[in-house]
């Protein structure tokens, strides 16, 4: 048995030539490749060779066989010699341009990387560029030509990669008239960079008078950039203060903001951040915390008589930051009283509106008697009052 490389087209010869006899004049051989080629296969060429002659008969066998069948019933070299057979397999290549070796990538920075390779020794009919190849790992859509990335040097930058990102490399002579086989594969993973792009999704609700809690979704997979450490949660008055903000860790979906002022419209945005920076914010939501009983009392309650049954109120609102929600209405509640001594039965009107300023009383007023007023704001809540002599 013979096995001989075909000059431009392998760098080892077929593997596993075998010869199995089927009859007394017939016989099959069957091969493998090689594990490493350097051009695509054209097609096969088996030799054959019988005792005492020395002429070779050749034969085609093309890519998709990896065996031959031989019967020589009938041919005309039994009439000369024994049935001693020798015979050999060539692979031949399209214009093999030969292939690449010890090809390496070293990551630098977030987006780019660098190739390394070695050409082959056996150049075939002439290297004239390399093709660059570029792939994600575990990625359905496999290779992608960079175009763009045809060089004649042996090395190359690759640039506007995604950061944190494992990328998969080949190089690819190309000669004349056609190309070689890949080379090896090499890997190298893109560093970290600070996220590109806004946690999704943020939205909350208001849980009582002075706390909100806020929910967030993870930046999109492929503007993370980087494994992320955790989240800022930003939080301010629609007034326009300086904003303060709570940490999260970086699998938090959620967080509690406490000691907040009551019934006050916040503004809120969330940041995602790693060692190398804070991403871009999300859109800002605004929301109310909840209402509550107010606090202050309206202001500046004053009484008049206007005649022997009629007395004027006036009075002004609480102080904003003591209302804890919208104001309703008022009451106002009045009773008789002698020596600083309330007696007889309490009477009280009740008035919608949060404008109201003034009211007049008239029901059950007597003549030539003191009374006692109060005044209470009502919101949804309850009420808060304040007394008047």
């Amino acid at each position: 048995m013979e096995r001989i490389l075909y000059k431009d087209a392998l760098d080892l010869p077929v593997q596993n030539l075998k010869n199995v006899a089927l009859s007394k004049k017939s016989f099959t051989l069957s091969w493998e490749d090689p594990e490493r080629l350097n051009s695509k296969i054209s097609h096969y060429e088996v030799s054959l060779r019988f005792e005492p002659t020395i002429r070779w008969l050749t034969y085609k066998v093309y890519d998709y066989q990896k065996d031959y069948k031989y019967d020589w019933e009938g041919n005309d070299e039994l009439k000369f010699g024994s049935l001693i057979v020798h015979w050999k397999v060539q692979i031949v290549g399209l214009d093999a341009p030969g292939f690449v070796t010890n090809l390496s990538v070293v990551a630098f920075g977030s987006r780019q990387v660098r190739l390394y390779w070695n050409s082959t020794d056996d150049v075939g009919s002439g290297i004239i560029a390399y093709n660059i190849e570029r792939g994600k790992k575990n990625s359905l859509n496999k290779w992608q030509i960079l175009k763009s990335q045809v060089v004649t040097d042996n090395w190359v930058d690759v640039k506007d990669l995604t950061p944190n990102q494992e990328y998969e490399f080949r190089v690819i002579h190309e000669s004349t008239t056609s190309l070689g086989v890949p080379s090896n594969i090499a890997s190298a993973k893109t560093l970290t960079d600070s996220s590109t792009a806004p946690p999704q999704n943020v939205r909350g609700f208001a849980t009582c008078a002075e706390s909100i809690e806020v929910f967030w979704e993870e930046p999109e997979l492929d503007h993370e950039n980087g494994n992320i450490t955790g989240y800022k949660v930003y939080f301010t008055r629609k007034i326009g203060r300086k904003p303060l903000f709570l940490t999260a860790g970086g699998n938090a979906r959620s967080i509690y903001i406490q000691g907040l002022s009551k019934f006050t419209q916040y503004s809120v945005w969330v940041v995602a951040f790693n060692e190398k920076g804070d991403s871009p914010p999300s859109p800002i939501f605004e929301l109310y915390t909840k209402e509550k009983v107010p606090e202050g009392a309206p202001q500046s309650v004053q009484a008049q008589a206007l005649n022997d049954t009629f007395i004027a109120v006036t009075w002004l609102p609480p102080l904003l930051s003591l209302q804890n929600g919208r104001i309703f209405g008022y009451k106002i509640y009045y009773r008789k009283h002698k020596d600083a001594t309330e007696f007889g039965e309490e009477y009280y009107i009740k008035l919608y509106g949060d404008s109201l300023r003034d009211a007049v009383l008239h029901e059950s007023i007597s003549a030539d008697q003191d009374y006692r007023l109060n005044v209470a704001a009502f919101a949804v809540l309850g009420k808060r009052m304040i007394f008047l002599c």
